[in-house]
């Protein structure tokens, strides 16, 4: 089961705070994500995140096209199963589906 809850808050034209939890559960373990995440000019994103059992990340994205949306996370793996793993990396492709909101 995974839960994942953004909202979008206009700090003013160029600037939106997008606050997002995540929740993911499997029959193994379950995790929560925290992250303040910040979109410039509607494209580019940079944020800061806590996630449970590992401590803090960070990325970076952005809109590629008009509905596609590239990111770069790194986590410091600092606590937990994380700790001898001297951080992770990860890249994600997303596809926004579903009407045009105001960010895109």
């Amino acid at each position: 089961m995974n839960v994942y809850a953004t909202y979008e808050y206009e700090i003013n034209n160029e600037i939106t705070l997008l606050p997002t939890v995540f929740y993911r559960q499997s029959k193994a373990s379950s995790q929560f994500d925290v992250f303040a995440n910040f979109m410039f000019n509607k494209n580019l994103f940079l944020g800061v995140g806590y996630r449970q059992q590992v401590g803090l990340l960070f990325n970076i994205g952005m809109l590629a096209k008009e509905r596609f949306q590239v990111n770069y996370s790194y986590d410091l793996g600092r606590q937990g199963p994380a700790v001898g793993t001297g951080g992770t990396h990860e890249i994600m492709l997303k596809y926004l589906i579903g009407k045009k909101g105001k960010s895109t």
